[in-house]
């Protein structure tokens, strides 16, 4: 399979190679005829008329073989000359390379060349391998797309079913996940909790917050010790004295009576 196209293309066939013109356009090619083509292009890169007179037994050459193997990258431009099973010339590059494409489905181009001319049976081609091309190269365009454009597009993230989501209101008299002190908290209590007032804990940058400091850790500690004072001078209540009740009168017995007396 060779291809030709103006346009950079990224292939999805298996093994499809891509080898930049040498002034434009880009050539697509399937591995296995690239791998005949670096032979090919090994042995007979020095000599391209031994390559003709082993593909024609002649080594006489036409204009089209010319002009694809001064234009065609190495080492595709060793098949030009297999440009000559083709009976009459072709005119434009573009059918040159799909002469080339359609002549690489049956035949393998570097095996023909292991058995002499006078051995093989030459396969010719008419001028109508221009139109038998298009078809598959119509085919392989529609499973390609441009280079540059994204190749796979990541959905969307969506919450798993179940999953239950929460906006934050961000109104004047709503809850915000905004702090005071600028920070973005994902929850808005966050916010209250961890993002305090920045006055609280903002050190003094004038003389006047300085005094005021001053003067407010000097009434804390007034205050203290006005509370440990008045906790020292309290008297001590002493609890009033318990009135005895006599115990009630009861029958006296003998020792009672002895002891005031009695008898």
């Amino acid at each position: 399979m060779l291809i030709y196209s103006e346009q950079r293309l990224v292939p999805t066939d298996v093994n499809m190679l891509v080898i930049r013109g040498k002034e434009e356009g880009y050539f697509y090619i399937h591995r296995s005829l690239y791998d005949q083509a670096v032979i090919i292009n090994d042995i007979y890169k020095d000599t391209p008329e031994l390559l003709r007179k082993a593909i024609t037994g002649s080594e006489d050459t036409r204009d089209d073989v010319e002009l694809f193997m001064s234009n065609a990258p190495s080492p595709i431009n060793m098949l030009g000359p297999y440009l000559l099973l083709v009976k009459e010339q072709l005119e434009d590059f573009v059918d040159m390379v799909g002469a080339i494409h359609v002549m690489s489905g049956p035949i393998n181009l570097r095996g023909m060349l292991r058995f002499p001319i006078e051995m093989r049976n030459n396969p010719s081609f008419s001028l109508s391998i221009k139109e038998e091309y298009e078809l598959a190269w119509n085919r392989f365009f529609m499973t390609t797309m441009p280079f540059g454009e994204q190749q796979y597009v990541a959905p969307a993230i969506q919450p798993m079913n179940g999953t239950a989501t929460v906006t934050v209101p961000t109104g004047e008299d709503e809850l915000t996940n905004v702090g005071a002190d600028g920070v973005e908290y994902a929850d808005p209590l966050e916010a209250l909790l961890f993002a305090p007032d920045e006055d609280i804990f903002k050190m003094p940058s004038t003389e006047e917050e300085e005094e005021t400091t001053e003067q407010s850790a000097d009434d804390l500690i007034a205050a203290a010790l006005a509370i440990t004072q008045a906790a020292a001078n309290e008297t001590t209540v002493e609890p009033e004295p318990v009135e005895e009740i006599p115990p009630a009168n009861k029958p006296k017995n003998g020792l009672d009576m002895l002891a005031s007396g009695l008898i």
